[in-house]
């Protein structure tokens, strides 16, 4: 079954906005805790106030992705991927350059482990939490550590080149394993929304008709009773229609089931071309009957519906071997405000009794139920 990428990258867009929301302010935080701690802003103000600027702005930029992210339909996934992965890596790039100025300068030699040990932790943990975007997984730890490195090589201490041979170590380890996370991520979020695209499928061959693609009984069995309970909540009436095709018995002893089943194909066509209301359904009752509910319906709405559909049906015809074949349907409805105390069963006996009130007043046409005629059935 092929995978609606679209649907991919909106989900890992949605993990990965979820899983980077606890590090917007991670930056920030670690920072002033180690800068404060040994008098930064005495001992290098410039340094400390300019770093915090930053990232404070990344931590707002941040703030705003995840706002327009929550709150927006509109913008592009790609759009929104890409915001949130190249505003990580430029707080990535920031931190590298920040550590290698710190290293760099004596007056900050107190803090130089302390930053070596943070970076460390923000790196790891961040590539590891991140490591959805392939983009992240490679880059974020790379310009995290880097400047570092190539500080502590140029600066050419015994110490210092072990300490960079270390980090280095840290970095394959970190590749390494964030490319292992990554492939387990993709690979079980693929198979996720491939299990959950079988599930809709089957489903929706479970609720549908197979020969005219319609809804089926069970389907509207439960819509029925959905919008019955809806209905008598809200107060407002609910409408039902049965119709039968007239005379399908003839058509299919006299030109072969298999025609049958093409007008019957036909007729649920022009059945649903003509009910365009989201809340109607219609639906494949049994046999050559179907059915239609109709929502917040009044009896006088009702039947120009109903009239409309045997003018549709009486429309249609078909041909068969050159030969011309007029199709017809008698249609019966009954409205009425349901209650909740009340068996909704009724309401579909009095279109029944209606339908076949149709049929023995001529067919092709449409019958409301009247409380008379139930007695003279």
């Amino acid at each position: 079954m092929v995978v609606n990428q679209q649907r991919l990258q909106k989900r890992a867009l949605r993990d990965l906005s979820k899983r980077a929301k606890g590090g917007i302010f991670i930056y920030v935080l670690v920072w002033l805790i180690i800068a404060i701690s040994h008098q930064l802003p005495d001992v290098l103000p410039v340094l400390f106030y300019f770093n915090m600027s930053i990232l404070l702005a990344v931590a707002g930029v941040r703030i705003l992705h995840l706002y327009m992210h929550t709150r927006s339909s509109e913008l592009s996934v790609s759009f929104m991927t890409d915001w949130l992965v190249y505003t990580i890596l430029f707080a990535a790039i920031h931190w590298g350059l920040m550590v290698a100025w710190i290293l760099f300068d004596d007056k900050a030699v107190d803090v130089h482990n302390l930053m070596i040990v943070a970076t460390a932790g923000i790196a790891i943990g961040g590539a590891t939490t991140l490591s959805i975007s392939t983009r992240i997984r490679i880059f974020y730890p790379v310009l995290m550590f880097c400047p570092g490195i190539l500080v502590l090589i140029y600066q050419g201490s015994s110490e210092g080149t072990i300490l960079a041979s270390l980090i280095a170590l840290a970095l394959i380890f970190v590749h390494g394993t964030t490319k292992i996370t990554n492939g387990d991520y993709w690979e079980a979020i693929t198979n996720q929304i491939v299990a959950e695209d079988r599930a809709n499928l089957m489903e929706q061959l479970s609720i549908t008709d197979q020969l005219t693609q319609l809804k089926n009984r069970l389907y509207f069995d439960k819509k029925f009773d959905q919008e019955w309970n809806r209905c008598s909540r809200m107060e407002i009436p609910l409408s039902v229609l049965l119709m039968d095709i007239d005379n399908f018995k003839e058509i299919n002893d006299t030109y072969g089931h298999l025609f049958g089943d093409e007008c019957l194909q036909l007729i649920a066509s022009t059945i649903s071309s003509e009910l365009l209301r989201a809340s109607d359904c219609v639906a494949r009752y049994g046999g050559e009957e179907f059915v239609a509910l109709l929502p917040n319906t009044a009896e006088p709405e009702t039947r120009a519906i109903a009239d409309k559909l045997v003018r549709a049906v009486s429309a249609v015809s078909s041909k068969l071997e050159g030969k011309k074949i007029q199709i017809t349907c008698s249609i019966g409805g009954a409205t009425t405000s349901p209650n909740y105390q009340e068996d909704k069963e009724f309401l579909i006996k009095q279109a029944d009794i209606a339908l076949y009130q149709a049929k023995n007043n001529g067919r092709n046409q449409y019958q409301p139920f009247i409380m008379e005629s139930s007695a003279a059935i």
